[in-house]
């Protein structure tokens, strides 16, 4: 049993067992000196938790349909991206009682099947560039906090995690800052993240979500490096255009319903990024 606060009211939330189904979908395009590419991701994720004696309980993400289409330079990258996908396709954590990620319980499972891939791929994949890739994974798959850091990614799972439980507070604005990875070459973007409650009713919460470019970014130098290389001049800066959406909660169990969120960043008139990030619980579409 666990408890939410909402309407200054505190919810007791049975979660001692609850399995849901979601549509997960992904669309990035990226504009660079007048070309345009689009990625998209469709999957569908099963979601299942279960509360025990701890004061925790385990959550189970498992993805059964996964649907990726890469933009065209890096079509021959497909293949390769989904087999890597695989070694993370079902994940177990154990989560606070305030909705944190606390450990990833079946951590060996996923290095086991990292291992056997990684075996194979280097049969296939030769050459310094590829043995840099794996080496890449091999760090993020053995590192149970940085798979854990990826897997928080808006990208897999991070929309299941983005508000803490006992935050359904009225007239409260709940902030957190966010770390989006690859959204420029690889760079990291962070991000100062609002939460501010919209809607509510007896059995729902909807927040909307806006955000702003962190003052103090990660790697400023390597950013304005990268542009400078694609012939976009130093004296541009990057700018957060667009990061507005909402996430809708049910109060009952504190289950995700909906969550929707687009960001829009650009550098001069030459480059320009927007990604939409949806998730959506299959019951309510």
């Amino acid at each position: 049993m666990h408890k939410v606060l909402a309407k200054n009211t505190l919810y007791n939330l049975s979660v001692s067992k609850m399995e849901q189904q979601y549509h997960q979908s992904i669309i990035a395009t990226t504009t660079l000196n007048g070309n345009t590419e689009k990625q998209k991701l469709n999957r569908i994720i099963d979601y299942k938790s279960q509360s025990h004696i701890k004061n925790t309980y385990d959550i189970s993400f498992k993805i059964k349909e996964n649907k990726l289409q890469l933009a065209t330079k890096y079509k021959k990258q497909e293949g390769l991206t989904k087999q890597i996908a695989k070694v993370i396709d079902t994940i177990d954590l154990e989560v606070s009682n305030v909705n944190k990620p606390l450990k990833i319980k079946n951590h060996n499972q996923v290095i086991s099947k990292w291992q056997t891939l990684e075996t194979k791929l280097n049969k296939h994949y030769k050459g310094k560039h590829a043995e840099t890739y794996f080496f890449g994974l091999n760090k993020r798959f053995n590192n149970q906090e940085s798979l854990l850091n990826n897997l928080l990614q808006l990208r897999n799972f991070g929309a299941f995690f983005m508000l803490p439980f006992n935050l359904y507070h009225l007239n409260r604005i709940y902030k957190n800052k966010r770390t989006i990875d690859n959204m420029v070459a690889k760079l990291p973007l962070c991000i100062d993240e609002e939460f501010t409650l919209t809607q509510s009713s007896n059995t729902q919460a909807t927040f909307e979500i806006t955000g702003t470019l962190h003052e103090n970014q990660k790697y400023p130098r390597k950013l304005k490096n990268h542009f400078s290389r694609q012939n976009i001049s130093k004296e541009n800066t990057l700018k957060l255009k667009e990061y507005l959406g909402y996430i809708t909660l049910d109060k009952t169990n504190g289950l995700l319903e909906e969550f929707q969120l687009n960001i829009t960043i650009s550098c001069g008139e030459n480059f320009r990024k927007s990604i939409q990030y949806n998730t959506v619980n299959k019951q309510q579409i």
